[in-house]
């Protein structure tokens, strides 16, 4: 080897992290590249308008229209991003804007699950491993890049949450959750389980901290209400959300896909949410009677599996909500090397939904796949809650 060439090598390998990163990510960006003019249903029909709207408005001072002119069902601090933007040279189409506001959130998600990894394990490969993997991620290359979708940004601060919560700094926990529901209603049912059970199985912070999410919900707000818009009209937006979607299940493989399309009218939606709360508080009751603190990794675990119950149970489930376990699972996996299973069925679950929708077809394979997930819902609960019985 020449001297020449030794340094080189030298070089490379006491900065390989560095150089392996920046590779990634220059490969995620052509990736995201690539997938920018894709105009999905979603983008033609809400994000294009609201943000033309907002715009036409005068931008922040269009947030009093977001509900009553432009039909907008997004939280408000998502419309309050949106309308900052429109401030930016109009040179730049709008679909671009919305979509880049998603992907800074993508590479955000991805070094904070690095952070996290890195802070668990002190292991610079392991963290630049799941840092790696979060930023070519099927579904979150294309949720941002391609749908134009923001679930980068409330799984952001989930992940924040949760961050927080494994720290036992609740301040932040609940700040950061309150953050989570103000871009994302759902973000509830990700977080408010597992903060439920860790209040039960801790004891050490107040039922006062719950106070605190609706709380910062409110001040992210406060642009949208210094625009006039209502307190009112704020918590419309979640009932409407609620009350959106009529359908048992949409494009996802969970239980109800397994049932007739006809049962859409029998009420069997309403029914299917008490089953969903019934399972969260059986897992509840079944962590009480284990008496059992929880360590970090028992926390993690269980954050992931909660998000796939509450996907697996609930009705009027999309194919987006369980893109934060779709991501916690490669940290959940990497960290502790195992459970491999679980980032790579949710993914390809994932990966399937997402083809269907994005690209307009209907796999015949539909109701196949609800009984593989039927499956591994079944062995994951087993490895999550039941194997570990006898370590009571």
């Amino acid at each position: 080897m020449l001297s020449i060439e030794k340094k080189i090598f030298d070089y490379i390998n006491k900065n390989r992290y560095v150089i392996f990163v920046g590779v990634v990510t220059l490969l995620s960006v052509m990736a995201r590249f690539y997938l920018l003019y894709y105009r999905s249903d979603d983008m033609i029909v809400c994000l294009e308008p609201w943000f033309e709207g907002l715009k036409n408005h005068g931008g922040l001072g269009g947030l009093k229209y977001y509900q009553s002119e432009l039909n907008g069902n997004y939280n408000y601090p998502y419309a309050t991003l949106m309308a900052l933007l429109t401030y930016l040279p109009s040179a730049i189409k709008p679909i671009y804007l919305v979509k880049a506001l998603s992907i800074v959130f993508d590479y955000l998600l991805a070094g904070l699950c690095a952070y996290f990894t890195y802070d668990l394990t002190k292991n610079y490969f392991k963290s630049v491993l799941v840092y790696s993997i979060v930023v070519l991620l099927p579904s979150v290359v294309l949720n941002s890049s391609m749908w134009g979708q923001c679930d980068a940004i409330y799984s952001f601060f989930v992940v924040l949450a949760l961050y927080f919560l494994l720290k036992k700094k609740y301040l932040y926990t609940f700040i950061f959750t309150g953050v989570a529901v103000a871009f994302k209603a759902q973000a509830i049912l990700v977080l408010l389980p597992l903060l439920l059970i860790a209040y039960c199985n801790r004891r050490d912070f107040s039922l006062l901290y719950f106070l605190i999410i609706p709380l910062v919900d409110i001040v992210m707000c406060l642009p949208a209400l210094l625009s006039g818009v209502s307190v009112n009209e704020i918590i419309n937006v979640y009932i409407n959300q609620a009350g959106t979607y009529s359908h048992m299940v949409y494009n996802y493989p969970n239980i109800y896909y397994l049932l007739s399309p006809a049962s859409d009218g029998l009420g069997m939606g309403s029914s299917g949410l008490y089953y969903m709360i019934a399972g969260c508080g059986l897992t509840l009751l079944y962590l009480l009677e284990r008496n059992k603190k929880m360590d970090d990794k028992k926390m993690l675990e269980l954050s992931v599996w909660l998000i796939v119950m509450v996907c697996f149970l609930m009705p009027g489930i999309h194919e987006r909500y369980c893109y934060t376990a779709e991501v916690m699972a490669v940290v959940y996996c990497v960290v502790y090397g195992e459970n491999i299973f679980v980032p790579v069925f949710l993914n390809f679950v994932s990966l399937i939904c997402y083809s269907n929708y994005l690209l307009h077809t209907e796999s015949a394979g539909m109701n196949i796949l609800a009984v593989m997930y039927f499956v591994f819902f079944c062995f994951y609960t087993k490895k999550t809650l039941i194997s570990e019985r006898g370590n009571k």
